[in-house]
């Protein structure tokens, strides 16, 4: 499905770059040919998942317009992905896209501002105002900021950061994993635990520990969508399972 072309206030370079990505490349008389089509449901004022998925009604209809929301967000992601690929400063642009969701969902006002149906463009137009100055934003991620305030995506931020984030671990072979323990790790215990997820995925890992007691010892490793459960709890479960079934 093809968005349609948003040539409004906001032609800078860039913004017209990413209209080209997001189109598939399509320029001048192609782009003006998307423009008089009509707009897709998915993206018209009134549908059910015009602004964010999050406020669809929860009726048998709706079903699957968070997914398509997702496509959606992963759509946007890989239009502002490619243009920091050209510039050279897609680690950069992740950082800064990064920032700005976790600003938007730490901040109970600018979150509201983002995703709520009630406010207009304008008051949306303020608020990337505020955060390019506040985060001190690239040129590159200030103008996809206000593209998505006039498609009517900025409620969709912390799904196209993910994306974003997803696609520049692929690029730079980069794993995120983590690790769950009974007590906290030494420094000499995590550089153990990276250095072997590391020559298992053969990939840069980012780990991420943390401690519950509940699992009283052993470790809990999640690596992407894998996770490998050595907690000595879930042997103690296992063996539990095994007395009461008379298996030993």
């Amino acid at each position: 499905m093809v968005l349609r072309v948003a040539l409004q206030a906001l032609r800078q370079a860039q913004v017209l770059s990413l209209d080209d990505h997001l189109h598939g490349g399509q320029s001048g008389a192609a782009s003006k040919r998307v423009q008089r089509s009509p707009q897709p449901v998915i993206d018209r004022p009134g549908a059910p998942c015009y602004g964010t998925a999050s406020f669809a009604p929860p009726s048998e209809g709706n079903r699957g317009f968070e997914v398509i929301a997702g496509s959606i967000s992963r759509r946007y992601a890989r239009a502002l992905f490619s243009l920091a690929l050209e510039e050279g400063g897609h680690e950069r642009i992740g950082e800064e896209l990064e920032s700005v969701a976790q600003t938007v969902r730490a901040s109970g006002e600018a979150r509201t501002l983002a995703e709520s149906p009630g406010y207009t463009p304008a008051q949306r137009h303020a608020l990337v105002d505020v955060l390019v100055q506040k985060l001190s934003l690239s040129p590159l991620v200030a103008s996809f900021l206000r593209l998505l305030v006039d498609r009517h995506r900025l409620a969709e931020i912390g799904a196209i950061a993910r994306s974003y984030g997803e696609m520049l671990d692929e690029k730079v072979g980069r794993v995120r994993a983590t690790v769950v323990s009974a007590k906290p790790l030494t420094d000499e215990e995590l550089r153990g635990v990276r250095e072997v997820l590391s020559a298992a995925t053969r990939r840069t890992i980012v780990l991420d520990s943390r401690s519950d007691p509940k699992i009283v010892g052993g470790l809990v490793t999640e690596v992407g969508a894998k996770m490998w459960d050595g907690s000595i709890r879930t042997q103690l479960e296992r063996m539990r399972r095994e007395l009461k079934s008379g298996a030993f």
